[in-house]
């Protein structure tokens, strides 16, 4: 594109605490000019939008971004809370006035955990683009850099309807936003007109890894927000069709789909694929979950008063966890 560019680069999932984010924009200061564009993903996007004014931005365009991952301000999302620690991300929130003057947030509403956060960041200046089909994977709608150079001309001229239709071009070109849909309707039971929106995107080239994602982001949203009958048991059904997958983090994702939807055993199987193909520690927690899942599930047939004590040795739970039953 031939444009000067900084980079702020996260060594691991810790969202930007702002010490650090303070320390590195002491080197920016005395080289920015007075159209200066902040761009992010994710946790990427948050950082665009909460550090935007203080780092002298006077756009930003982010993609699926978080408002905060800590627990008190969305108690819901559950997605990035490993990574939350209390004295790094104090008063972390995307808060009123943080935002660059023009910002746009990109994000897709039919993903619960991404519509809640843009609707607890909503202040002047930020505008919230609705795209659907996409879920968290935004990124992939100004994925090259000719797309990403004419969406940031966009955003530069506040072209906001050449904006939006250049994402529903790039949305209609993408095989995996149909997936997406399918992986939808599945969720939502409906299993035929599911089937064959994946079927169709896999026919126009979606990968097995961008299936498995929008199946397991389907999955957490029915474990969020239920669902009707059969529509876990359809979701998994294709989960499971998924076999050769590439290594390491598509079979993370599956593991955490199965465990979602009561299928510990096959989540199990999963994450020990994760581990062998180099995901380590991550992959040995979801075998933790899923072992304390199944070893629940083989004594949820015992009865008071040995269910309590039994919970209380699970793998997982310390023994002062134990309550009492009322009354006793």
């Amino acid at each position: 594109m031939g444009w000067p560019g900084f980079g702020f680069v996260a060594r691991r999932p810790n969202w930007y605490p702002a010490a650090s984010v303070e320390a590195a924009s002491h080197a920016l200061r005395g080289r920015l000019g007075p159209v200066v564009i902040g761009y992010g993903f994710s946790m990427g996007g948050y950082a665009a939008l909460r550090y935007g004014r203080r780092l002298g931005l006077s756009h930003a365009l982010a993609l699926s971004p978080q408002a905060s991952i800590a627990p008190a301000d969305l108690p819901g999302d559950h997605r990035h809370r490993e990574f939350f620690r209390r004295a790094l991300h104090r008063d972390m929130r995307v808060r009123p006035g943080d935002a660059p003057p023009v910002s746009w947030a990109v994000y897709d509403p039919m993903h619960g955990d991404d519509a809640a956060n843009m609707a607890l960041m909503a202040q002047p200046g930020l505008r919230p683009i609705p795209i659907r089909g996409t879920w968290h994977g935004t990124i992939r709608l100004l994925a090259g850099q000719e797309v990403l150079e004419a969406a940031l001309r966009a955003l530069m001229a506040e072209d906001l309807p050449g904006f939006r239709r250049l994402l529903r071009a790039r949305r209609q070109d993408l095989p995996a936003s149909r997936g997406v849909l399918g992986a939808v309707r599945l969720g939502q039971g409906r299993v035929a007109a599911g089937e064959a929106l994946l079927d169709a995107a896999r026919r126009a080239g979606m990968s097995a890894t961008e299936e498995v994602d929008a199946l397991g982001q389907a999955a957490a949203e029915f474990r969020a927000r239920g669902g009707p009958p059969g529509a876990a048991e359809a979701l998994r059904a294709r989960l499971l069709l998924l076999r050769d997958l590439p290594a390491g983090r598509p079979y993370q994702i599956r593991g955490n789909a199965l465990l979602a939807l009561g299928a510990p055993e096959e989540a199990m199987e999963s994450f020990r694929r994760a581990e062998a193909e180099g995901l380590g520690q991550m992959a040995r927690r979801g075998q933790h979950r899923a072992g304390r899942a199944l070893w629940l599930r083989r004594i949820g047939g015992l009865g008071w008063p040995f269910l309590p004590v039994l919970r209380a040795m699970a793998p997982g739970r310390a023994l002062s966890d134990l309550r009492r039953k009322p009354g006793g």
